[in-house]
C-alpha cells in the first residue's frame, strides 16, 4: 500500500514539473538561446519517456534537473502567488469592465417613474410600531441582503419649532425645518434621491409644532429601487420597439430639470417620424390610439396603471412641457424615440422635453437581479 501511495506521487511531481517546463518554453521560445531551449526540450523528452517506463532510471532525479533548467530559461519572480492573485483579480476586472460596456450593463432604479412594473426607492410607514428583532443587527443583513429592506427612524436634530421655508429653489422640494437655540436642522431633501425622502410625506408633525431633540418623526421600513440589467448589444442586430422598456443618457436632453450626465429608464412609446398625442387614458400615435402591445391596452384600461395623462399646468410657476392639452402633440425626427415613464402621475418623461435621439440609447432592459421581490427575473 505504501509502495501504491509513493508511485502516485511520484507521478503527480513528474507531471507538474513537466507542466511547468513546457510553461517556461512557450513563455520564452522566442526570446532566449536557442541552444538552451534544446537542452529543455531534450530533457522533457527524457523525463517523459522515463515516466512512460521506455527508459530506466531515477525518473524524480531527472524531473528535477528538468525543473532546475526551466527555471533558468523563464526564472521565478519574487512573491509567485501575489503576482498570479492579482493577475487574476485584474484579469476579472478587465472582463467585468468588457462585458459592462458592451454587452450587458447594470442600473438602479431611484424612482417611482416606472411603477408598477419597476419600483424605485419605497416606504412602508410603521406608525408607532417599533423595530422588531428580526430587524436589528445581525439579522437585518440577511433582510437587506435577500429583500433589499432596512427598518429606519427619522429623528429630530435639535429642539425647536417646525417651519417650512417658501423659498426653496424650483429643483428642491419644500421640507419641514427644524429651528431651535442652536441653529437649523435641516430634513434634507434634494434632487439627489436619499432614503429619507419617501419617509417625508408620512412625517408626524407639522408646520408649528414643537418638537423635542432625538424625538421621532417617522419610522418605517425602507425598500431600496429594483436593480436591472440592460443589453447593450440588442440595439446592434435590431431597431427600438414600441413598448420596449429602454435606458437612455440625459446628455442630448434640454431641461431645466434634467441634469445632463443622468441615465434614465423609461417605456418606449413612440417611434421615428411620428406624430404623438395624448388622448387621456389613451396614447394617440398619428390619429389612431394605440392598442398593442399588450402594454398599452392595460395602461389606457387603467389595468393596474394609471392611464396615459397630461401634464398639469401648475398655477403658480411655469412648468417646461410639450404636452399639456389634447391637442398638443410631439414630432418625431427620423432618429428620434418617444419616452414615458410607466406612472404617468409622476415621471419627467418625454412629454416634457420630447424626442431622444437614437444616438443617446443604451439598449433595452431585459432582467431584475436584485432585490429578490416579485419582480425579480426576467422583465414582463
Amino acid at each position: 500500500m505504501v509502495w501504491f501511495s509513493y508511485r502516485r506521487r511520484q507521478k503527480k511531481l513528474v507531471k507538474s514539473i513537466l507542466q511547468e517546463a513546457r510553461h517556461a518554453r512557450h513563455m520564452r521560445e522566442d526570446i532566449t538561446d536557442p541552444q538552451m531551449i534544446g537542452r529543455l526540450r531534450a530533457q522533457e523528452q527524457r523525463v517523459t519517456a522515463m515516466a512512460r517506463g521506455k527508459l530506466q532510471g531515477d525518473v524524480e532525479k531527472e524531473a528535477h534537473k528538468l525543473l532546475d533548467l526551466a527555471r533558468e530559461v523563464f526564472p521565478v519572480r519574487a512573491h509567485p502567488k501575489l503576482r498570479e492573485n492579482l493577475e487574476v483579480v485584474l484579469v476579472a476586472v478587465a472582463v467585468a469592465m468588457g462585458v459592462r460596456t458592451y454587452f450587458v450593463q447594470p442600473f438602479r432604479i431611484p424612482t417611482g417613474s416606472m411603477q408598477p412594473t419597476l419600483y424605485g426607492i419605497t416606504v412602508d410607514p410603521t406608525g408607532p410600531v417599533e423595530r422588531q428583532w428580526h430587524e436589528t443587527f445581525p439579522l437585518s443583513l440577511v433582510r437587506l441582503a435577500l429583500l433589499g429592506e432596512r427598518y429606519e427612524e427619522v429623528r429630530a436634530r435639535v429642539s425647536g419649532t417646525v417651519w417650512e421655508p417658501q423659498d426653496a429653489p424650483d429643483d428642491h422640494v419644500q421640507i419641514p425645518v427644524l429651528t431651535g437655540p442652536r441653529g437649523h436642522g435641516l430634513l434634507h431633501r434634494v434632487r439627489k434621491v436619499h432614503p429619507h425622502e419617501a419617509f417625508l410625506e408620512y412625517l408626524r408633525v407639522r408646520p408649528g409644532d414643537e418638537v423635542s431633540e432625538g424625538q421621532v418623526l417617522a419610522r418605517g421600513r425602507v425598500r431600496f429601487g429594483d436593480h436591472i440589467l440592460v443589453n447593450r448589444m440588442a440595439y446592434n442586430f435590431r431597431r427600438p420597439r414600441r413598448g420596449d422598456i429602454f435606458v437612455f443618457s440625459t446628455r442630448e436632453v434640454r431641461h431645466s430639470r434634467i441634469d445632463p450626465d443622468h441615465f434614465y429608464i423609461k417605456r418606449l412609446v413612440g417611434l421615428p417620424g411620428e406624430r404623438v398625442q395624448i388622448r387621456p387614458p389613451e396614447l394617440v400615435v398619428d390619429g389612431e390610439p394605440v392598442r398593442a402591445p399588450a402594454y398599452f391596452r392595460r395602461q389606457a384600461e387603467r389595468d393596474g396603471f394609471a392611464g396615459f395623462r397630461l401634464v398639469d399646468r401648475h398655477p403658480e410657476r411655469r412648468i417646461e412641457a410639450i404636452l399639456f392639452d389634447p391637442e398638443d402633440t410631439v414630432d418625431l425626427g427620423p432618429e428620434e424615440y418617444l419616452a414615458m415613464g410607466d406612472n404617468t402621475e409622476s415621471s419627467l418623461d418625454g412629454r416634457y422635453f420630447g424626442g431622444v435621439h437614437r444616438d443617446a440609447i443604451l439598449g433595452p432592459a431585459f432582467g431584475v437581479y436584485w432585490p429578490f421581490s416579485p419582480r425579480w427575473g426576467l422583465i414582463r
